[in-house]
């Protein structure tokens, strides 16, 4: 199975797999520090993405789900903070989704006005969301400490 690899600019890579679909893979490091990368099931089945609207549209669905993970993890930490790291934490949040949003605008303009450039945003999107999930994961496990 012949595997092409489509840099997208933000550590997120897609994978695509001669005919049997679209993988995700996000570029992690190993304890010691050695690169790894973790693939996570796309969104939709592998007919799904056979054309570049199929792909768009896949994209957006992954993103929507990691966005829904987001909200969750982002509502129990908030639950667990005292008020003053809460109001911070807020801040916080409202100043990241600001910098995510634009930092895929500008990964996406590279594409402005092409087909691909849905899909471009959608997995930046996905990519910096994932990021941060794993950061309010960690705040989770801290705060219940």
């Amino acid at each position: 199975m012949a595997l092409r690899n489509l840099c997208l600019g933000t550590g997120l890579a897609l994978l695509l797999m001669g005919g049997s679909g679209l993988v995700l893979a996000q570029e992690s490091h190993n304890a010691d520090g050695t690169s790894a990368t973790l693939a996570e099931p796309s969104a939709c089945a592998p007919d799904q993405v056979q054309t570049q609207i199929g792909m768009n549209i896949c994209a957006q669905k992954r993103y929507e789900q990691v966005d829904e993970i987001l909200n969750r993890l982002y509502r129990q930490v908030m639950a667990l903070q005292r008020e003053t790291q809460a109001n911070r934490l807020l801040k916080a949040q409202l100043a990241w989704l600001k910098f995510r949003d634009l930092q895929c605008e500008h990964a996406a303009g590279a594409y402005e006005g092409g087909s691909i450039a849905p899909l471009i945003y959608s997995t930046c999107l996905t990519d910096l969301t994932s990021a941060r999930n794993r950061y309010l994961q960690y705040l989770l496990k801290d705060a219940q400490r």
